[in-house]
Parts: C-alpha cells; sequence; structure tokens
C-alpha cells in the first residue's frame, strides 16, 4: 500500500545509514501466526506499527513484548472509511484509543490526526508523507506545446474514484468550451464521463512517474468529512513533485500543502471547479509557473532528504527516552 511505501519501506535506507537496522515484517492474518510474531518483539529496541488497529488483547501482549512502541497513522483510522455519513465506529474508536494512550509516540501525518490524537497521548508528532524528489522529477525534455492536448490528471484506487465522479458534471461542462481537454485516470478501476474523453491508465508502479509527467494540471476532489480530514494530500505532492499545478478541495491536508495562486487552487464548489480549471487551462505560462513553484514547495517542506533525519531522530528520541 501507499502508505507503508512512503511511510516506512522509503526511510530503510536512510536507517541503515544511520546505523540502524529494521526488519519490516507484514501482519499475518492468522491469530496463531499474529502471537509468534508478536512474541518476537523482545527482541527488537522499537516497534513500529504503521497504522493498523489491533483488539484490545493483541495490543497489551504487543506491548507486554515490546520495548518502546511508536504508533505511525496517516489517515483517520477512527471513522469509517466508506458510506456517506463517516459514523464514527465505537470498536475502531476503542481500538485507536487504546493504541493512542499505549504507545510511546504516535507520529501523525497531518495536523488534523495530530489534534484527535492529543486528545489521548500528548507524545504525538507530525510528519508529513513525503516524495523523494530524486525519483519524482519533471519531464523538462518533454516541452508542451500550447496547441497540444491538455490533460486533467487523477491517480488514485478504486474506493476514492467516487471522490472524482463528484466533479463529473463539472468536467463534462468544461469540455463543452474546451474541446482540446481531455481527463487521464491513472488507477486500478475507472469512470465514464458523458463528454470529456477519459484515458484509462491501469497503475503500475514502474509506470508511475511517466504516467504522471503526462498530466498538465493535478486533480484532488474530496468531500469534507471526518474520514477526509485525515488524508495528507499525498496525490498533491505526486503532482508539485513534477511540475504540476493542483487544484484541489480545501480539505485536511490540502489547505496546508497548497498556496492559492502560487501552486494551484483551492475549489469548494462546482463553480469554483469550473473557474479555477478555466483559468489553467487557458493559461499555459501560468500552469508553468505554478508547477515551478509547487516543485520548490516540495523541495523546501515535503521532500524524503528533508524529512529523513527528523524520522531518524524521532526514533532515537524515543530509544533513549
Amino acid at each position: 500500500m501507499a502508505s507503508s511505501r512512503y511511510r516506512v519501506l522509503q526511510y530503510i535506507p536512510f536507517l541503515e545509514k544511520a546505523g540502524i537496522e529494521a526488519r519490516v515484517v507484514v501482519i499475518p492474518k492468522l491469530t496463531l501466526e499474529r502471537w509468534r510474531l508478536f512474541k518476537t518483539l523482545k527482541n527488537y529496541d522499537i516497534t513500529f506499527i504503521q497504522k493498523k488497529l489491533f483488539q484490545p488483547w493483541e495490543l497489551a501482549y504487543i506491548k507486554l513484548m515490546a520495548h518502546k512502541l511508536i504508533y505511525d497513522l496517516d489517515d483517520a483510522v477512527m471513522y469509517r472509511p466508506a458510506g456517506d455519513d463517516y459514523r464514527r465506529s465505537f470498536t475502531r474508536w476503542l481500538n485507536f484509543q487504546a493504541i493512542a494512550r499505549t504507545s510511546d509516540l504516535v507520529i501523525a501525518g497531518n495536523s488534523y490526526i495530530m489534534e484527535e490524537t492529543r486528545r489521548y497521548n500528548n507524545r504525538v508528532e507530525f510528519l508529513p508523507t513525503v516524495i523523494d524528489a530524486e525519483m519524482y522529477k519533471p519531464n523538462d525534455d518533454q516541452a508542451i506545446a500550447i496547441n497540444d492536448k491538455i490533460i486533467l490528471g487523477w491517480i488514485g484506487s478504486k474506493p476514492n474514484l467516487k471522490y472524482l465522479k463528484d466533479i463529473g458534471k463539472t468536467l463534462d461542462r468544461l469540455f463543452l468550451k474546451y474541446h482540446d481537454v481531455e481527463l487521464k485516470i491513472v488507477a486500478d478501476d475507472f469512470i465514464r464521463l458523458e463528454r470529456m474523453p477519459v484515458i484509462e491508465k491501469r497503475w503500475r508502479i514502474e509506470d508511475e512517474v511517466t504516467d504522471l509527467q503526462g498530466f498538465d494540471i493535478g486533480l484532488m476532489p474530496l468531500p469534507d468529512s471526518p474520514w477526509t480530514r485525515g488524508k495528507c494530500g499525498f496525490k498533491l505532492l505526486q503532482y508539485m513533485a513534477l511540475g504540476l499545478p493542483v487544484v484541489c478541495s480545501p480539505v485536511g491536508a490540502n489547505k496546508e500543502i497548497v498556496k492559492e495562486g502560487q501552486n494551484g487552487f483551492l475549489a469548494n464548489s462546482p463553480e469554483e471547479w469550473y473557474s479555477k480549471l478555466s483559468v489553467l487551462i487557458e493559461d499555459f505560462r501560468l500552469r508553468k509557473a505554478m508547477g515551478r513553484r509547487g516543485r520548490e514547495i516540495l523541495e523546501e517542506k515535503y521532500s524524503l532528504h528533508h524529512t529523513a533525519p527528523i524520522f531518524i531522530e524521532l526514533l532515537r528520541a524515543v530509544y533513549k527516552s
């Protein structure tokens, strides 16, 4: 999953260079295998759990075996991820409270998650999900002509396609005015629009950067709900790393990442989506200028090389505490 790749796996080489040995394990599904894994935690200085919630009796055994416990989350795991009402789940809240209270440190992916967690533990640090700026680079060799097709792009997974569908009528309305605009979806499933042509590209990790380099404008629509406020704006960072302007809903970390009029626009209604996308569609130079500024912001605040030393210091502080 993306959260595991970007909040755990990409840090491993930096840990090794710092003299920290790490073992990455996928949580087994079978109960007996889980207990065997939990028993081995006594062999490690720190147990780092990425987003997974456990039953109270599982967590009690984890805490008994682990010397130090760090919990990392980049989603509002205390809420239901699906459905229209996003109701609070008693079981999720119970399990989240338990791991939040018992952790020696909680690392939160955005300020909303951080504040939710501080209700149960004041040992919470903010660390955004970040991009390896050396891997994600703008394709400067492929100059985009002003008269070429303009590609509105979205990357994600099937459960989140419903958010893109929410602005489908606005995209169709844009196509009535701008016939040189198309939507490209990079995902494991797709939606169709009534008017705007849709380019379907099945996601493959080895093609991800190349696919994103084919976008002209990056999209991230979201409804405002307790679940979506926990989103960490990772799509935006991918777009920005590749020098793309972005248009997104002012929800969760999006409001912190996007500087209105600098690296993109915030859109809170169908009319705002229409008007702000129209500005970017019509102005090639503005798209390039915003893309450059987005890349600068990413390198300053959301790059792997910027946060890796911070991540390592958080581990060392817990180890020494």
